[in-house]
This record gives structure tokens, C-alpha cells and sequence, in this order.
């Protein structure tokens, strides 16, 4: 089975690298772990709109999804949690 996860911005500022969409599972109190991310270049600007799919391997897991920018000069950017925790039951 897959998870799907998505998101969508707008931003027009001219210092932007990149936007971005993570996949994060979620620990409960541990550091959570981001399982998959996927960006695009700000030739799609000012909005942007992304979405993916990865194997969830079966389990029983809590995901939420995070979007944020990159900004030249800056290894992290802005990231924002973006959703809420779903937890999502494969066979």
C-alpha cells in the first residue's frame, strides 16, 4: 500500500530556492523522522503544488506533512507542519 501526501503555497519573493513537501512519521515524544521529501524550483512560482507516494511497508503509523520554502543561503528554511496526524492501518 502507498501513502499519499501533498501540498500547495504561494510565495513570490524573489529570494526563494525552492518549495517543499515532507512526509514525517511521528514518534510520540522521540524525534519524529522524515520519510520522504520532494521540492520544486521556483520556476513554478509563485504557486506552487506538489504531491507523491511512498510504500508504507504495512505498518500502523501516524504520519503528518510538512511544507516550507528554501531560501538561498539558508541550509533549512522555513518548514511548517502542515496537516494533522493521521494514522493510517495497511494489510
Amino acid at each position: 500500500m502507498y501513502v499519499k501526501y501533498s501540498g500547495s503555497g504561494y510565495c513570490n519573493a524573489p529570494y526563494i530556492n525552492s518549495f517543499v513537501i515532507r512526509l514525517v512519521h511521528n514518534f510520540n515524544g522521540l524525534p519524529d523522522v522524515r520519510v520522504k521529501t520532494k521540492s520544486q524550483s521556483p520556476a513554478a512560482a509563485p504557486n506552487y503544488s506538489l504531491s507523491d507516494t511512498t510504500c508504507d511497508n504495512g505498518n500502523t503509523t501516524e504520519y503528518y506533512t510538512e511544507t516550507g520554502y528554501y531560501r538561498h543561503g539558508e541550509a533549512g528554511g522555513d518548514v511548517i507542519r502542515s496537516s494533522s496526524m493521521r494514522t493510517l492501518t495497511h494489510c
